[in-house]
């Protein structure tokens, strides 16, 4: 197939162009929840990851208390942004407190690079235009 008899497709006209990242494809929500608990797996074992996420669950709910002026900073963002700030911090200090906080923000940055090519992937639909590139 030649240029002329494709139509040319702009990044506007992609599904999930000015979405936010809860706007994201369930596939590559789903895969990304595999990938981060694969790797927490991998670090702390399959019955590990119990009282892994026991900890977390406990410590993103002590950041309001601990963090009230950038929680109340948070809350102007609202929707996804409320939930995922407590969360991450649950995280790193759930890592923290098995790997020392000065080894936890590598561990945890290297767990969002593995997830980041799946989120990249679907934030920017690069199936849909390496498939039209392709009929070009």
């Amino acid at each position: 197939m030649n240029a002329t008899n494709v139509k040319r497709k702009k990044v506007e006209e992609l599904s999930q162009y000015g979405k936010p990242l809860t706007g994201l494809e369930k596939e590559a929500v789903k895969k990304q929840e595999m990938i981060f608990l694969a790797e927490i797996k991998k670090r702390y074992g399959a019955v590990g990851r119990i009282p892994f996420f026991i900890d977390v669950f406990l410590k993103q709910r002590r950041v309001k208390k601990e963090y009230p002026e950038a929680y109340s900073e948070l809350q102007k963002f609202g929707g996804q942004a409320v939930k995922e700030f407590p969360f991450l911090i649950g995280i790193f200090k759930a890592i923290a407190k098995r790997e020392g906080r000065e080894n936890a923000y590598p561990i945890l940055k290297d767990m969002f690079q593995k997830v980041a090519p799946t989120t990249q992937r679907s934030m920017y639909q690069v199936d849909v235009l390496v498939g039209h590139l392709t009929r070009i």
